[in-house]
């Protein structure tokens, strides 16, 4: 790989024309370049005193190892586009099938796909917020999604988000700094498009003045921008335009208009009747196989246990059954197995409290 390559991922409309054709058979490109990693170094080895490399502290000097590991070894921050083909736009078509009440999501990557494979570009997928009822299988579909594509996936929680340095980083002057959720999600992934899933995004809330952590990834969720990402441990630009961004949520509240307009918005419906069990039956089947046991499928019997119980939770009350029927000397699913697996875990969703006006009861 030439040296004029190696700086593609901040080169903005220059990427394509370098990481396609020139390496034909695996496009891609580095996440970081060379000349930028450099002057990040400055001078600093792997293995270096922290003092001599001119380093502001001991996390500044661990910042400036890591950079260099990257300098070092090239494979570390090389990665491949995913460049869609006919194979990879079946998957997508199949998927809309398997979850029917995401139809309109799964088309959205298609569509995506179809481009990519016409052009033979850089599969480019628009940031996407379904919003639906809890167990609508809004992160299930994320998770089908990330097979579909043949790519990593990270799910953060909402509710664990509590500062903008876990989504952007934290500066080297801080104390334990370290990578932020963008610049891991790209070093953890073999491609330029893992699947960065927000589940309940809305409950991520600014704290007093301070804008909300989400609007801290604006500039990702634009192309032109994402293409030399900041992240404030590493303080060079990354390449993150590739980046599949999902965000679940229950309602809008607490999503800004700016983030907002950067995405599609899909509504999402609740499952019900044949596409709820259908659902389920897939869900048990994706678990076993998880587990090393060949799935046979839920009875009648076994989907009524699971009437009315959200994915999340159905997802725990399955492998909890497993449990007792392996212990059982089987390896298939009954509606005991799950009903024993509801007592002991407590059964179904607590109730929830009515409400009128400002007082709950």
């Amino acid at each position: 790989m030439q040296d004029e390559d190696y700086s593609a991922a901040n080169q903005g409309s220059r990427e394509d024309d370098q990481t396609i054709g020139i390496l034909d058979e695996m496009p891609g490109l580095h996440l970081m370049s060379r000349c930028d990693l450099e002057a990040a170094v400055g001078g600093m080895s792997v293995d270096g005193d922290w003092e001599d490399a001119g380093a502001t502290s001991r996390e500044d000097a661990e910042r400036k190892r890591a950079l260099a590991r990257f300098l070092d070894d090239p494979d570390l921050t090389w990665r491949r586009h995913v460049i869609a083909d006919d194979a990879l736009v079946a998957r997508l078509a199949r998927l809309a099938g398997e979850a029917p009440n995401m139809a309109r999501a799964v088309e959205v990557v298609r569509r995506a796909a179809v481009v990519s494979r016409h052009a033979r570009r850089p599969l480019r997928v628009p940031p996407i917020v379904l919003v639906g009822p809890p167990g609508c299988g809004k992160t299930r579909y994320a998770s089908l999604l990330s097979k579909a594509l043949g790519v990593t996936s990270t799910t953060v929680v909402g509710s664990t988000i509590t500062d903008m340095g876990k989504i952007i980083g934290y500066h080297p002057s801080w104390k334990g700094a370290g990578p932020g959720l963008v610049a891991k999600s790209l070093l953890a992934c073999p491609t330029t498009s893992p699947i960065v899933i927000f589940d309940e995004a809305e409950k991520i809330q600014a704290i007093d003045s301070l804008p909300s952590p989400l609007d801290t990834l604006l500039t990702a969720l634009e192309p032109d921008t994402a293409c030399s990402y900041q992240d404030g441990y590493y303080e060079l630009p990354m390449y993150a335009a590739g980046i599949v961004w999902i965000f679940c949520v229950n309602d809008l509240h607490g999503l800004s208009a700016p983030l907002l307009d950067r995405c599609v918005v899909v509504e999402v419906a609740a499952l019900s009747g044949a596409e709820r069990h259908r659902t389920l039956d897939d869900l048990a089947a994706d678990i076993l196989l998880d587990h090393s046991v060949v799935p046979a499928g839920l009875d009648e019997d076994a989907l009524a246990v699971l009437d009315g119980v959200g994915l999340r939770r159905a997802r725990t009350l399955i492998v909890s059954a497993l449990a007792g029927a392996l212990e059982a000397g089987r390896d298939t699913l009954t509606a005991e197995d799950l009903r024993a697996a509801a007592a002991l875990l407590g059964g179904g969703a607590p109730r929830l409290r009515q409400q009128a006006g400002f007082v709950h009861f």
